[in-house]
């Protein structure tokens, strides 16, 4: 009778134990998220995103810099067509290939051309503010 009922305490206590952890736990992070929504700082951090501008070639990510879907088709011609059948804008930088939203008609004019686009890089993903050709 005396092991039954130290196995009983045996629960309790352990119920109890976890119960005051998982208490504390959520203490803390709901204390933590008060400080920083006092603080006026973000929850998330918005070191992911970067505004500024990239230079490179525009084109679209079914074609990259081949434009081999379309022979005998210039770049201009065949990103534009690329895009208009569902690929989506890119920026290639030299190895880098950033995903480019937004802005579509400017991106229209400069697909196939080097170009300076300024937005915020989020990841890989550029979402665009103005977009310009780049001159020699």
């Amino acid at each position: 009778m005396y092991q039954r009922n130290r196995s009983w305490l045996q629960l309790i206590g352990y119920c109890t134990i976890a119960a005051l952890g998982t208490a504390l736990c959520l203490a803390l992070l709901f204390a933590g998220a008060s400080v920083a929504i006092a603080s006026g700082e973000p929850l998330q951090a918005s070191a992911s995103s970067a505004q500024g501008s990239f230079t490179g070639m525009v084109t679209d990510e079914h074609c990259g810099a081949k434009h081999d879907r379309y022979p005998g088709k210039s770049a201009s011609v065949c990103a534009r067509l690329c895009a208009v059948n569902g690929a989506n804008y890119v920026l290639l930088d030299g190895d880098k290939v950033y995903k480019l939203t937004g802005k579509d008609l400017a991106l229209d004019k400069l697909a196939g051309q080097r170009a300076t686009v300024v937005g915020t890089l989020e990841g890989t993903v550029i979402t665009v503010s103005s977009a310009t050709a780049e001159h020699p």
